[in-house]
């Protein structure tokens, strides 16, 4: 008797189960549909994918000038990433940035280089200005233990 008391006590648990796991798609699905609502026409204001990969450098030019670098290289980690970090490792070497060891250079031009590419076009070129503004200490990247 105490098994069949058992049952009846989780059988509710069990719709509960159901219904929330049914809340949780419901919630899924909204959620799908806001996002794409999201991506639909914009105004221009912001450039569209095509503007963000056209006309980049390819990796062997950034492996000859990593001042080639651009703003599409810099946002697009997913495919640019090997790219991005040998760049910022060879400007890092080339530059020496006094009181900065390799580490902190290449962390610090990367982190100037992704805060000068918000709001610029996929072409922007940010390398020179991202060394003048870790030489100058506008950018560092703070290295510290946690």
């Amino acid at each position: 008797m105490s098994q069949h008391k058992e049952h009846q006590a989780t059988a509710p648990a069990s719709k509960s189960r159901a219904g929330v796991a049914g809340t949780r798609l419901g919630l899924a699905l909204a959620m799908c549909v806001v996002l794409l609502a999201a991506c639909g026409d914009d105004n221009g204001s912001e450039p569209t994918a095509k503007s963000s990969t056209a006309k980049l450098a390819s990796a062997r030019a950034i492996e000859g000038d990593p001042y080639a670098i651009a703003c599409g290289h810099v946002r697009n980690q997913q495919q640019w990433a090997d790219v991005t970090r040998r760049a910022t490792v060879t400007l890092a070497d080339r530059e020496r940035i006094p009181g900065l060891n390799r580490l902190q250079a290449t962390q610090s031009l990367f982190f100037a280089m992704t805060e000068l590419c918000k709001e610029r076009p996929a072409s922007y070129q940010p390398a020179k200005p991202a060394v003048e503004a870790v030489r100058a200490g506008t950018y560092r990247a703070d290295l510290g233990a946690p």
